[in-house]
């Protein structure tokens, strides 16, 4: 059997080992690239040609081939093509509903087409594979081929290894560029928009991504306070948006899902972008970094100027818009100061090539059909001019014509030709909006002394639109206000009392010695009285025993006993005392058996202090000498006289006791009231046994009920009031030496001055709440039932001193309304009942009258013209004209607008 098999292989084998006959012929052209811009792919394919007649191939190698083309960027505005892609099912019946489709991320093959409907919490999959050439993740280099995910170097080379660099180099190694990287961790954040730190100019390689999982959002804005990512409670699904020059990718959970929320951006940015988070629960941690370029300096004011906005039109000559403003140090300034600088253009001309026979316009239904009689109308709109002023509210117009389109070409034509198939663009438009800077001051604290002559401070400061704090170089041209000013309270009645210094060293070291101390009647400045403006039976000893102990060794040694001739005054270090009336004294110097001058504070000193050289040799220095270089003192022993050469006791090296306070610490310390705040005191060395720390206000010592000092020298004071403002004087002292520093507790409140009473309305009518606040750079929002209020400038205002207005009001308008103000981490609240009762005939344009307290400002914005434009329903536009906006939505005065 095996002899069979064996003779069997060898027979096969030539056929086993014969040559394929099969082969490539050659590859054929590239295809059309399946992109205009942004890096399409273009293939060819080739056959295999093959003897097979089983349907097999021997070919080795691919039958298809792939070439990157159009790798040119597309235009600013452009729609992102994923997005793109999904846009095509809009409108179309899906499962009985018309949907508009938004590109999903999250899905598990990045290159298959997923959609998510705008305002669902559902994605569908429509596609198998998206287009050739779609990124498969949001900021990243990596392109779809053929519904595989595949690399891309910069190189525009498929599966090449060729990078960019964070810095946007292609192939670079890091260095042109440094990295700014942190975790924002703030806790007891108030529920709602915290700003968390301001992305600049010019960065590249974003990444901001929350550490774990929660149900906070993240929210983008601009300097002026306008939202590009979910603002105003709106929260939006994952997407990419044009920002600031590149393209910000958000990536969220579907609803239910727990995944951290992310934005990154490939940069680098042209405007500075404000990172918000929207609280609803503790902080668990945002990382960010973003990359800068090395060398990076911008000094003085900059335009500013966000993305192009999408093309108005597909064809035939749309425009785009972008915001244009001017800023230094991440804040934004009136246009005039960036006025030296060529302003970048805020709109364009986009899509200018003409609309084909059968193109449908996008702004309206009508077929341009140019071989036939019918006439299309389109818009043409022209550049704004520049604004009638740089600040206060002015305003801008543009040229809008009708152009009719037909066999005969585009002219100008009456506007009703374009009226029934688009609405008019605005030709008139308010601009620079904002408020002039000027100079804002405070209420005058109280006076920094409670008798005689002081002085009382104010903070000065130069702020914009809205209120919010800019840089005084803004206010350059305005006379600045003082913040300082002097303050006179009533006399100060001296109070004269004993003052007393330290204990001076004992006599003796055993056996019942004596030391002294400096007692002076003087008061609180330290001016010296008579003995007889103080109470003479109060007087503190200045003489006591000390070391009473026995003697349990024989007193041989000079260095701790006194001869018989010399007081223990004489043995006493000098000390200046803590005063500062300095005056020329003078001390005897054991050490070297003369004396030397040095500068006396005035008091608190001990006894070794003279007038003059001459008493202190006279009461001090003992003239026995023996041989040169020796000193010859008698001491005494029981019975029996001894003496020691100087030469033969050891000195002791002086050892530094000083102390002071860092003054680098902040001088004023700020708080609202009710919180707690730390007042620092950093000491070297820091407080021991030796070396003490003391607060005080007025002089006297603090409380401690409210005052708590750390082991560190800093002090906690709190719940604050409004009395607790003033100045604190930290005192550090080491022994006789002393160091002391003065720092100012500025302390502001937050208070709802006018609440909201329980109300009960008509259906129909209008209904005000009042929530009036005191304090500075306070917030004020709304809630209903718990939930935001979204002012619409239209039914629901919230005027300029927070009031909350419901126009036409419902019956689903019932419910508890509660007013938040909040500053910074502190917050109050107040809360209403709103009732309805229903009207047997609501009619509406009914006049309920216009709310007490709601009234336009005409000299911040011109009121008919926001009505006239339709701008009512912003917020920023409404607060200015409560009263137009207010008739308005009742239907009180239409300005002349109809529909």
């Amino acid at each position: 059997m095996l002899l069979v098999l064996t003779a069997l292989q060898l027979l096969l084998t030539p056929v086993l080992l014969q040559r394929s006959g099969d082969h490539w012929e050659a590859w054929g052209p590239y295809g059309e690239c399946s992109r205009t811009c942004g890096t399409g792919v273009a293939v060819r394919t080739r056959r295999c040609i093959t003897q097979r007649t089983d349907g097999g191939l021997n070919c080795v190698g691919p039958a298809q081939s792939y070439h990157i083309c159009s790798t040119q960027q597309c235009p600013e505005g452009s729609k992102d093509f994923r997005e793109e892609q999904c846009s095509q099912f809009d409108g179309n019946d899906f499962q009985g509903r018309l949907y508009k489709w938004l590109p999903y991320y999250g899905a598990e093959n990045p290159c298959e087409l997923n959609c998510i409907p705008r305002g669902e919490n559902f994605f569908y999959r429509h596609r198998s594979a998206v287009v050739d050439g779609t990124p498969c993740h949001p900021g990243r280099k990596d392109i779809c081929v053929d519904g595989v995910c595949k690399r891309l170097g910069c190189d525009n080379k498929l599966d090449s290894s060729v990078q960019e660099d964070p810095c946007l180099q292609c192939g670079g190694n890091s260095q042109s560029c440094y990295v700014v990287k942190g975790t924002f961790s703030e806790q007891g954040l108030p529920t709602g928009y915290n700003q968390m730190f301001i992305i600049p100019v010019g960065a590249s390689s974003i990444s901001i991504r929350e550490t774990v999982a929660t149900r906070n959002y993240l929210a983008v804005k601009n300097l002026r306070g306008e939202y590009y990512l979910n603002g105003h409670w709106v929260i939006e699904f994952s997407r990419a948006t044009p920002v600031a020059g590149t393209v910000l990718y958000y990536q969220r959970g579907a609803e239910g899902e727990a995944v951290p929320e992310a934005i990154t951006g490939r940069g680098p940015t042209t405007e500075p972008l404000v990172l918000e988070l929207i609280s609803q629960e503790p902080n668990q941690g945002v990382e960010f970094e973003y990359y800068l370029p090395n060398g990076r300096s911008r000094e003085g004011y900059y335009w500013s100027y966000g993305s192009w906005s999408a093309c108005s039109k597909e064809c035939s000559a749309g425009y785009q818009s972008r915001l244009v403003f001017c800023a230094i140090d991440n804040e934004a300034y009136p246009d005039y100061l960036c006025a030296s600088l060529p302003r970048p253009a805020d709109n364009r001309t986009c899509n200018e090539p003409e609309c084909p026979e059968t193109r449908r316009h996008a702004n309206h239904p009508c077929l341009c059909c140019l071989s036939s009689e019918l006439a299309c109308g389109s818009w043409k709109v022209g550049e704004w001019n520049q604004c009638s002023v740089t600040c206060g509210g002015g305003s801008q117009v543009r040229t809008v014509e009708c152009v009719s389109h037909d066999a005969s070409g585009p002219r100008v034509v009456e506007d009703g030709q374009c009226e029934s198939y688009a609405q008019r663009p605005l030709s008139l438009q308010n601009c620079n909006m904002q408020q002039c800077s000027q100079y804002s001051t405070s209420a005058w604290s109280q006076c920094s002394v409670t008798c005689g002559d002081g002085q009382q401070t104010r903070e000065v400061m130069c702020v914009g639109a809205g209120g919010v704090r800019v840089g005084d170089h803004a206010c350059r041209t305005l006379l600045k206000p003082p913040h300082i000013q002097p303050c006179q309270m009533s006399p100060c009645q001296r109070r004269v009392r004993w003052h007393v210094g330290d204990w001076g060293m004992c006599s003796k070291s055993c056996e019942s010695g004596l030391r002294e101390r400096q007692v002076i009647c003087s008061d609180a400045q330290r001016t010296l009285y008579g003995v007889e403006h103080c109470s003479t039976h109060q007087k503190p000893a200045t003489v006591e025993s000390c070391n009473t102990q026995p003697c349990y060794r024989p007193q041989v040694s000079a260095m701790f006993v006194c001869p018989a001739q010399r007081s223990a005054t004489c043995y006493l270090p000098h000390t200046a005392g803590p005063c500062s009336d300095w005056t020329p004294r003078y001390y005897y110097d054991n050490a070297r058996d003369h004396c030397e001058h040095y500068w006396y504070g005035g008091c608190h000193g001990n006894s070794n202090n003279f007038m003059s050289r001459e008493d202190c040799l006279r009461f001090c220095q003992i003239t026995t000498t023996s041989s040169r270089g020796s000193r010859i003192i008698p001491a005494v022993t029981g019975n029996r006289t001894q003496t020691w050469d100087m030469r033969r006791i050891f000195t002791v090296p002086w050892t530094d006791v000083g102390v002071s306070i860092d003054k680098s610490d902040p001088s004023t310390v700020e708080g609202r009231v009710g919180q707690t705040v730390v007042m620092p005191c950093r000491v070297t060395p820091p407080p021991s046994s030796t070396v003490v720390v003391e607060w005080r206000r007025d002089g006297t010592p603090l409380s401690p009920s409210r005052h708590l000092q750390q082991p560190d020298g800093s002090l906690l004071v709190g719940p604050l009031t409004m009395q607790d403002s003033g100045w604190l004087l930290c005192v550090a002292t080491r022994e006789r030496e002393r160091d002391h520093r003065y720092i100012y507790l500025s302390v502001s409140d937050v208070r709802i001055t006018t609440a909201p009473n329980n109300v009960q309305v008509p259906q129909g009518s209008t209904a005000q709440l009042p929530c009036v606040v005191s304090g500075d750079n306070v917030n004020v929002g709304w809630s209903r039932n718990g939930v935001p209020v979204r002012p619409d400038g239209r039914r629901i205002h919230v005027s300029a001193d927070g009031s909350l207005i419901l126009n036409s009001v419902q019956l689903a308008d019932e419910g508890t309304y509660t007013c938040n103000a909040y500053a910074g981490t502190y917050s109050v609240s107040a809360t209403a009942e709103v009732r309805v009762t229903r009207s047997s005939q609501p009619g509406a344009g009914t006049d309920f009258g216009v709310p007490t307290g709601c009234v336009d400002q005409p000299e911040l914005a011109n009121c008919k013209l926001i009505v006239y434009a339709r701008l009512c329903s912003s917020q920023y536009y409404s607060s200015f004209c409560c009263e137009s906006c207010t008739r308005y939505a009742q239907g009180l005065d239409t300005f002349g607008l109809i529909g």
